[in-house]
């Protein structure tokens, strides 16, 4: 508002200081622009002086200007986003366990997704019941397909949609070679997972800390197990 009267007074004295000579429109200048200072250094800070000397439809019409109001993003608590974010994650190792039987002759890469299958089935209904005793919204199923097309957040590890359609599309020795690669890699991304929500602040539920530390010693020990399957290959 104050800046509107400046430019409204610069113009009224542009116009009156034009019908004098150059000393007297100095002078001119000089007293308006001194005045103009003076009386916006005694200005009161509420704005009550332009309610007494501006019209009322001028105010109201300044008041009633839109302000654009711009929503914080949401965030889920550390907890809550690691088991949501760990349901999808899981889900994807299942679906990729559902590739093994028709693409691969080797016991020790069957049994290997036998264990992941019926582990990560056990810790999703763990965790799917952890965020129901917390009130927390419930993963969707797909929640990681819409993720792996890029309609989603990938967690670490995770496949994209054209990896998944590659492991699908391998068979026999190249399979067995992709397949070990892609999980020990999707394992893998599970341990992020699990140091991130460590090092998190306000993440502090006994209960989920102890699922986590469980989970972070089966990865591991799976991680092995397939980097020694690997070498067997090669």
């Amino acid at each position: 508002m104050t800046v509107m009267i400046m430019v409204v007074m610069v113009g009224f004295s542009g116009r009156l200081i034009g019908h004098f000579g150059p000393k007297t429109n100095l002078t001119i200048g000089l007293l308006l622009m001194g005045a103009a200072l003076l009386l916006f250094a005694n200005l009161p800070p509420d704005g009550s002086f332009w309610v007494n000397v501006l019209p009322a439809s001028l105010l109201a019409a300044e008041e009633s200007r839109p302000v654009a109001v711009i929503p914080a993003p949401r965030r889920l608590p550390p907890d809550v986003r690691f088991v949501s974010g760990m349901i999808s994650h899981h889900a994807q190792a299942l679906e990729m366990t559902t590739l093994v039987g028709a693409r691969t002759n080797r016991r020790e890469i069957r049994l290997l997704a036998e264990r992941i299958d019926v582990s990560q089935k056990d810790e999703i209904a763990i965790m799917r019941r952890w965020l129901q005793s917390k009130g927390a919204e419930i993963p969707d199923p797909d929640a990681h397909l819409h993720a792996a097309m890029g309609h989603g957040e990938l967690m670490p590890g995770m496949l994209t949609a054209e990896e998944l359609d590659q492991l699908a599309k391998a068979n026999g020795t190249a399979f067995d070679r992709l397949f070990l690669q892609s999980m020990i890699r999707h394992h893998e991304g599970a341990l992020r997972m699990v140091a991130d929500l460590f090092s998190a602040s306000g993440a502090h539920d006994p209960q989920l800390f102890s699922f986590a530390s469980d989970v972070d010693v089966d990865q591991r020990a799976e991680i092995k197990r397939m980097q020694t399957i690997q070498r067997n290959i090669q």
